[in-house]
């Protein structure tokens, strides 16, 4: 009976004869005891195990470990793990990290089956192993130092530390420094595959998963800043009436589109150097080239004389020869206008001016600073013909004699004033000439308009005559005639400035003149008659 269940590879296939015999065991198990007594003293594996998947069932206790053993040198010699990265391919031999199997142990649990208890423990184990088969894995045992430090030596060929494109800047150049994407292995989810074979005894392949860090690139445009300096011309200004000179300053610059195109070739490409020329840019306008136009030309020169013959023309010349003294070395920045009234000042006795002439009010009085307007009606025809901007200009009350009619100026203190512009890009020195008898005044400066002709023209528009007017006094002998008030004509005058650059003709109407007429006083002594009658 015992044969045609088990014989010495296993057990036999009658399923019905093995049921038959559960429920009698768990029926009648003193006598199943008896009736499979010799079942108890087999010295193989029982039905229903087996290891690593393999029936062992009917293998003794060597056989299964001769099986084992065999299983395990396989195992070492020709399982792998294959990680491939980059263009690498590391394999990992199970002998690299020093692994062992459990064959010993996994004997003996194996061949304890049926084999500890009573023997009546010992059947029903038999029995239930058949009906339930036993499954038994062998388990591996390897150095996990060793895989993790395959795994760090895979880790270390992958890692790239990430390097951001840069840019160093000398005198000279621009240094564009190309670095490097970040690279990083997935280390959690590799050891865990690696692990996963090695518990598993399998041969696996895997593809390292790779974290990437990009890198940043670099601006163009804040690199073309940090190089780009504005050139700035020579040029000049205007302190306590000198020209100061402001050396010129020469900038920098970069290609701006050779800029974008490297800074974008950064951005692709890893680990190059891209050097660009960074070039000096010379202003346009120099020290020397200002230096050489400052003062070179004579605007306009004209001069102006005078007699000293009674007191009041003595005074008038101090008074002449004072304001020219006053105005003289006058420097006027481009754009700066120029104020008789505040460069001459207060015309009083205590700065040195004397009583003469002057127009009051329809009359002929004597005050301080008497005969200066010989000096702005001279500035005022410089000013004309040097090509100023008349900023403020008014006519005396009546006609003089120094200037044609409508090109004369007044002044007052704190009431009247005579105001040019420089209109010119650079700086005019006023300068007043003392001479004997004569005051000469010049502008000097620099012509922007060489051929350019500057012309006054005056018209008469309507004429004022004065009247005569006699007045009889006792303090002249009888028919003696004494002209009191000379008579002065009066005018309406209108000017006009012409400019001439070749072909080119421009008419600017200037301010025209209103002259008031002075009545001729004349004086007679009366006659006896006349008295007597009286």
């Amino acid at each position: 009976m015992f044969n045609l269940i088990f014989d010495k590879r296993g057990v036999s296939s009658i399923n019905i004869i093995l049921v038959f015999l559960a429920v009698l065991l768990i029926g009648a198990s003193s006598y199943a005891v008896v009736l499979f007594g010799n079942l108890l003293e087999l010295e193989v594996i029982y039905k229903g195990i087996t290891v690593n998947e393999i029936d062992v069932s009917g293998m003794s206790k060597d056989e299964l470990r001769q099986l084992l053993i065999k299983n395990e040198k396989e195992v070492l010699e020709q399982k792998t793990i294959t990680v491939k990265y980059n263009d690498q391919i590391r394999v990992i031999k199970y002998t690299d990290v020093g692994i062992s199997v459990n064959i010993d142990e996994t004997v003996d649990q194996v061949w304890s089956i049926g084999r500890t208890g009573t023997k009546k423990d010992r059947v029903f184990e038999i029995i239930s192993a058949y009906l339930n088969p036993k499954k038994f894995y062998t388990r591996a045992t390897y150095d996990e130092l060793a895989v993790e430090q395959i795994i760090t030596q895979i880790y270390d060929d992958i890692f790239v530390e990430r390097i951001d494109n840069s840019y160093d800047i000398t005198d000279t150049e621009i240094i564009l420094k190309a670095g490097t994407d970040g690279k990083e292995l997935n280390r959690t989810k590799l050891a865990d595959q690696i692990y996963d074979s090695l518990d598993k005894l399998e041969s696996a392949e895997y593809k390292a998963e790779i974290s990437v860090y990009p890198r940043k690139n670099i601006d163009a445009a804040t690199i073309f800043s940090s190089v780009y300096v504005k050139e700035e011309p020579a040029t000049f200004k205007v302190e306590n009436n000198e020209v100061l000179i402001v050396p010129e300053k020469p900038g920098k610059t970069v290609d701006k589109a050779i800029l974008e195109q490297s800074v974008k070739e950064m951005g692709m490409k890893e680990n190059i150097i891209i050097p660009l020329s960074i070039q000096n840019v010379i202003p346009d306008v120099k020290s020397q080239d200002i230096q050489s136009k400052i003062y070179k030309d004579v605007l306009d020169r004209r001069l102006t004389v005078y007699s000293e013959y009674d007191q009041n023309t003595i005074n008038r010349g101090h008074n002449i020869r004072l304001v020219a003294q006053n105005i003289n070395g006058k420097v006027l920045a481009p754009g700066d206008v120029f104020s008789f009234n505040d460069v001459v000042g207060e015309r009083s006795a205590a700065r040195g001016f004397k009583a003469a002439h002057v127009y009051i009010s329809g009359r002929i009085e004597d005050d301080y600073g008497g005969g200066i307007c010989q000096v702005s009606s001279l500035l005022y025809n410089v000013a004309l013909y040097a090509g100023m901007e008349i900023v403020e200009r008014l006519n005396h009350q009546f006609t003089v004699s120094y200037v044609d009619l409508g090109t004369d100026a007044t002044v007052a203190w704190g009431a009247v004033d005579f105001k040019f512009r420089n209109n010119t890009t650079y700086p005019i020195k006023v300068e007043a000439i003392i001479k004997d008898k004569a005051v000469e005044i010049v502008f000097r400066g620099t012509n922007e308009h060489p051929g350019r002709t500057i012309t006054v023209e005056t018209k008469v528009e309507k004429e004022y005559p004065f009247n005569v007017v006699e007045e009889k006094v006792n303090t002249l002998q009888p028919g003696q005639v004494v002209v009191k008030q000379n008579g002065m004509t009066g005018y309406y005058v209108t000017a006009k400035r012409i400019f001439k650059q070749g072909d080119n003709v421009q008419v600017e109407t200037l301010s025209p003149s209103w002259y008031s007429k002075l009545d001729k006083i004349i004086q007679k002594g009366i006659e006896l008659e006349t008295q007597s009658a009286s």
